[in-house]
């Protein structure tokens, strides 16, 4: 019998009053049932069991036995109370509580208990949870149920901080990367932070993609571009140069671009610096030039400067005035081979000078007797006076002559300067009582230029007759150059001192100056590694004996030493060619050169050695034509064998040489 939870009484009474089932019959009389019941065992819950005898008593005392038992049991499950969680898949920030479950039982309690089993999937965000409830009444009966809950992480880490946005700014602003950190919804998020830039058509125009990159544990991806366009639209700066005031024309300086001393740019390290023009404002005395300069950035913003010239003569000219000369009464005083003249009329600007000179008489004591002050005037170009007075004295008495002939005018070299003579004197009259010696040079200091020394000898006889020898000595500064020498460097060489370059025996701390060439030279040193491929010609000048003496040094600064992108293996020359029109060997080609870098001249020889076709800056495009004579008059080769010269510019790789085909039947 199924436990009904109360101990099923009613079924048993029936069963007891039924006899268990029995049956019994007797012939004579009524027959009477006992049975032996007391109470049901106790088993789990509501059940139980009991074995009974039950007696059949007929009317004349016999009787029969016989035994039934009865049992409750127990098994059918137990109930759940609530409804069942079903099976769900969530986020892996959303997945719920375990319910709390009860259950019941018809027959005894029923005790509900809970297991809950992970097991991780791909990512520790993605996974399965299996939830296990287990009913069981007193006679262990059990009902399960079991939830499964796939969790997943589907959502995406979201960055914390707001995010730059897309920009353009001027190539000195370009702001820092900004630092991201990112969230998510179940664990750690990586952010990452990659930078790609993009060249423009300058060196300050480009393009940065900046990308920054969250990433969750599950791989999920979150991304962020920002592009920020840089560019240099500012021109570079600079001052006007210092305003020059020469005195002549010869005297205006080359056009120098070192003038320009705070040349600076926003972006570029050196802006580039350009003569441009000179201008003249068409005046005579002065005259004023307008020098200007471009001042140029590497994306071509220019700024222009200018410099004043101001050409203005203010120097007197020169000249030695001749001595002041006592004659006999009866000369010719308009015989300047006698009074003397005016030789060495010079002038720092004009040239052809002739000085001129007026005379102013004073009769002397006695007849015959004379004072002529005769005044010499120069005028240069530029209205600049220079005056000068000799006096001419007539007396019937001779001074005082030298016993030598004194050389009024001597013409030397700076090396080869003479000593003053030493000079005797005689008088036709008397004796000579006094002679005066003095010398005077025109030279300047620090100055390399021709000059003049003037010697004056005056000598006096006893009556008071005296007499002025005057010797000029036109100085010659000749410059000496010794032959010029080679110097190669590396463009990779940092700083080369080119005072280590000068033979033993030369002065040291001379001037350095460039003669061709734009070189970084700062006193005797120049930096190769600051300097453009090429050949520079500079000049040392030491000063021996007041003459200059110059040592010109041709410098080279070649990349020979740099590790080369590409070698000769790089570069594929064509065999044959066949300029038919079918496409195939159309052109004679030189590949290779171009993603190299290189720049390529070709020339093509016959034969007997004559150049059938040349070309600077080869383009892969000759198919056998040529302007040579070398053919006739037909346009293109015949056919045959050819060699060729193939030569790559800012390469450092010798000539390529070889022979081609050239079908042109």
């Amino acid at each position: 019998m199924e436990c009904d939870g109360s101990g099923n009484a009613t079924e048993l009474q029936a069963w007891l009053d039924n006899n268990g089932g029995a049956i019994a019959e007797d012939d004579c009389s009524v027959i009477t049932w006992t049975n032996d019941f007391n109470a049901l065992s106790d088993e789990c819950g509501a059940t139980g069991s009991v074995t009974v005898t039950f007696t059949a008593t007929d009317g004349c005392g016999n009787f029969s036995e016989t035994t039934a038992t009865f049992t409750i049991e127990d098994t059918i499950d137990p109930s759940f109370n609530e409804t069942l969680p079903v099976d769900v898949t969530v986020e892996c920030d959303g997945v719920p509580t375990a319910e709390i479950l009860t259950a019941n039982d018809a027959c005894s309690a029923a005790i509900v208990t809970y297991d809950e089993v992970r097991t991780d999937g791909s990512c520790p965000s993605s996974y399965i949870l299996t939830r296990t409830w287990t009913a069981t009444d007193e006679c262990g009966n059990d009902t399960v149920h079991v939830q499964t809950i796939t969790v997943e992480d589907t959502t995406a880490p979201v960055f914390v901080e707001t995010l730059p946005a897309d920009a353009t700014v001027e190539c000195d602003a370009v702001p820092v990367a900004e630092t991201l950190t990112a969230t998510d919804n179940c664990g750690d998020a990586v952010v990452t932070y990659e930078e790609v830039r993009t060249e423009g058509n300058c060196v300050s125009n480009y393009t940065l993609n900046r990308t920054w990159t969250a990433t969750d544990e599950c791989g999920l991806e979150t991304e962020h571009v920002q592009i920020i366009t840089v560019q240099d639209t500012t021109a570079p700066t600079a001052s006007n140069p210092t305003p020059v005031t020469v005195e002549c024309f010869s005297d205006v300086p080359d056009p120098d671009v070192s003038v320009v001393t705070d040349a600076a740019d926003n972006c570029a390290s050196v802006p580039t610096v350009v003569f441009v023009s000179d201008v003249s404002d068409g005046g005579a005395c002065p005259q004023v030039i307008t020098r200007t300069y471009s001042v140029s950035d590497d994306c071509g913003n220019t700024t222009e400067v200018t410099q004043t010239i101001t050409v203005e003569d203010t120097t007197l000219p020169t000249f030695t005035v001749p001595g002041d000369v006592t004659l006999e009464c009866d000369v010719d005083v308009t015989d300047l081979s006698i009074t003397g003249d005016v030789t060495d009329e010079a002038d720092n600007c004009s040239t052809d000078l002739e000085a001129t000179f007026s005379d102013s008489i004073e009769e002397g004591e006695c007849a015959g007797e004379s004072m002529i002050t005769r005044t010499w005037t120069l005028v240069d170009d530029c209205g600049n006076t220079a005056t000068d007075i000799q006096i001419i004295t007539l007396m019937d008495t001779t001074a005082p002559v030298p016993t030598v002939t004194i050389d009024s005018q001597l013409d030397v070299t700076c090396d080869a300067i003479p000593v003053a003579p030493e000079v005797d004197f005689t008088d036709a009259c008397g004796e000579v009582v006094d002679v005066q010696f003095e010398e005077s040079s025109t030279k300047e200091d620090n100055v390399v230029a021709d000059y003049t020394i003037t010697r004056t000898w005056t000598v006096t006889d006893s009556c008071n007759n005296t007499a002025e020898y005057v010797q000029v000595v036109n100085v010659a500064v000749n410059e000496t150059r010794s032959a010029l020498r080679e110097i190669e460097f590396c463009v990779e060489d940092a700083e080369v001192d080119l005072e280590q370059y000068l033979e033993d025996g030369v002065a040291r701390g001379g001037r350095w100056t460039i003669k061709e060439g734009l070189i970084n030279l700062i006193g005797s040193v120049i930096r190769p590694s600051e300097t453009e491929l090429g050949v520079y010609t500079v000049e040392y000048t030491e000063t021996v004996n007041d003459c200059p003496q110059v040592r010109e040094f041709r410098i080279t600064v070649h990349d020979e030493c740099v590790v080369l992108p590409c070698g000769q293996d790089d570069i594929v020359v064509s065999k044959v060619i066949t300029p038919n029109n079918d496409v195939h060997n159309q052109y004679f080609e030189v590949n290779g050169a171009t993603d190299c870098g290189f720049t390529t001249n070709v020339k093509i020889f016959n034969r007997w050695g004559t150049v059938v076709y040349e070309s600077d800056n080869y383009q892969n495009n000759w198919d056998g034509t040529t302007t040579s004579s070398a053919v006739g008059s037909s346009r293109t080769v015949p056919a045959g064998t050819y060699y060729y010269v193939v030569e790559l510019e800012n390469s450092g790789l010798k000539p390529i040489t070889g022979y081609i085909y050239v079908g042109t039947k």
